[in-house]
């Protein structure tokens, strides 16, 4: 059965809830390879996105989720990596993780204009915030 629009947008509340809790511990435990502040970005991008989103589930008369989603590393997990490496490929591999969900959500296409537009929009800046991400470890490992 195909999801309701509200439960697809609450699908992606859960996975930022997740994502931006992974940035705060990573940004926590950072020691300069990548400046804290923009991890802390990052984190603030997925807080963004989450009031967007839970915006357009009271419009659409719905309820906003509390729930976090599991994503690739868990916070659990990040708090156990041992190297700012180690950290931002887990972020990158939940930012990844997060950008596929927002292509898939885009796929199944709201028809809603306004919905559709800011799915759009959150998709790109998931799509430079993940690849912000990939460059930052492809140049760590190549200094490291």
């Amino acid at each position: 059965m195909q999801p309701t629009l509200i439960e697809s947008l609450n699908s992606m509340i859960a996975k930022n809830r997740a994502a931006l809790e992974a940035c705060d511990v990573a940004a926590s435990r950072m020691h300069g390879v990548v400046p804290r502040y923009r991890v802390r970005e990052l984190a603030a991008d997925h807080l963004r996105r989450i009031d967007s989103l839970s915006g357009s589930v009271h419009e659409l008369g719905g309820q906003p989720t509390r729930d976090k989603a599991d994503l690739a590393v868990d916070r659990g997990e990040l708090k156990s990596l041992d190297s700012d490496q180690h950290r931002l490929q887990a972020l990158l591999q939940n930012e990844s993780q997060l950008t596929e969900a927002y292509a898939q959500l885009l796929q199944g296409s709201p028809n809603l204009p306004a919905v559709e537009r800011l799915v759009q929009r959150q998709y790109r800046r998931q799509r430079t915030a993940s690849q912000w991400l990939r460059e930052r470890v492809a140049q760590h490992a190549a200094s490291a």
